[in-house]
């Protein structure tokens, strides 16, 4: 059995050039026996820090889907929305039975939240990009 010595492709008996690489195989460029040793190492795909950054801006969860961290952004996609509209039902609540107890409170408290969150799901989408890019795939949860 033949094999091209540059990329270890089964070659044709009798051919003249690799099928799948192109390089000659007369003339010393043909190996018998045991295809070579090739040892092919695998580089994830970049994610850029910037698009996971500008996407958690403009919608969040998504900058967390884009690095490969797919349930979290799930999470965040649902858990934002929920933080936001929350607080602005306790303040209808307030407005409209008169009453400005503990819901107006837990309405402020609530906003704060959901500010904080937003905030952190864009640093977290930004951080897990260049660790995707320093040590491959995070694990994913």
């Amino acid at each position: 059995m033949a094999y091209c010595s540059r990329c270890g492709n089964h070659a044709k008996e009798g051919a003249q050039f690799c099928d799948r690489c192109g390089a000659q195989l007369s003339g010393g460029q043909q190996q018998y026996g045991q295809p070579p040793n090739f040892t092919h190492q695998y580089y994830p795909e970049r994610k850029d820090p910037l698009i996971a950054l500008i996407l958690s801006i403009l919608l969040p969860g998504v900058g967390q889907i884009y690095v490969g961290r797919v349930l979290r952004g799930l999470l965040i996609l649902l858990l934002v929305p929920l933080f936001s509209v929350f607080p602005a039902i306790l303040m209808f609540a307030v407005v409209s039975t008169g009453s400005v107890s503990g819901a107006l409170m837990t309405g402020v408290v609530l906003v704060i939240v959901s500010i904080a969150l937003y905030i952190w799901q864009i640093v977290d989408a930004y951080r897990l990009a260049e660790e995707h890019n320093r040590h491959g795939s995070p694990l994913r949860y």
